[in-house]
């Protein structure tokens, strides 16, 4: 961050090198609890989907870093977080219908959790973080529905409430920022 920009941006470049490490990690989660999933499948098919999904997930990763690189920012070894760890292995026991019910009970868990932390800092945190699970949800939506685990109907529904949590938490997000800064 050069010297020669307004507190503003620097400010603004603060929040932003924040979001890109919470991104980059929860990539990295992504792409541990994916090959978690292919490894255990036995259907040729649903591996390839989660073997697939785990090389989006990868560039991902190699995106965020990229953006966290040219801020001059030393990058950590990847390793996926504990939640991470835990949520591949409650994946591998109880399957993509556990880890849908995981993901959307996470939502307002850490909305009610961010709430009663003290800092504007924390409670962006957790804001974030239930926008990744209702991301995931929306995403674990279309494979349960791609799987056949779930008929088009209950899945359309689905997709329709989670789409309106994404858009009600990118928006808390952004009033957020604009506090934050």
């Amino acid at each position: 961050m050069s010297s020669k920009t307004s507190e503003a941006w620097t400010v603004s470049s603060h929040a932003d090198i924040s979001r890109w490490r919470r991104n980059r990690q929860n990539e990295i989660d992504a792409v541990h609890i994916y090959r978690a999933l292919a490894q255990l499948e036995s259907q040729q098919q649903l591996k390839e989907v989660y073997r697939r999904m785990a090389v989006v997930e990868e560039d991902h990763v190699r995106h965020w870093e990229e953006k966290l690189t040219a801020a001059e920012i030393v990058l950590p070894t990847r390793s996926p977080s504990l939640r991470a760890k835990v949520t591949a292995w409650l994946a591998k026991r109880f399957g993509v219908q556990a880890q849908l019910r995981r993901a959307a009970v996470s939502i307002p868990t850490n909305r009610v959790e961010g709430c009663a932390r003290r800092s504007l800092r924390d409670y962006q945190r957790f804001v974030d973080v239930a926008l990744g699970s209702a991301v995931e949800v929306r995403y674990l939506l279309d494979l349960t529905c791609d799987l056949g685990l779930l008929g088009a109907p209950a899945v359309a529904c689905g997709k329709e409430c989670s789409d309106h949590v994404v858009r009600a938490l990118h928006q808390r997000q952004q009033a957020l920022d604009r506090l934050a800064t």
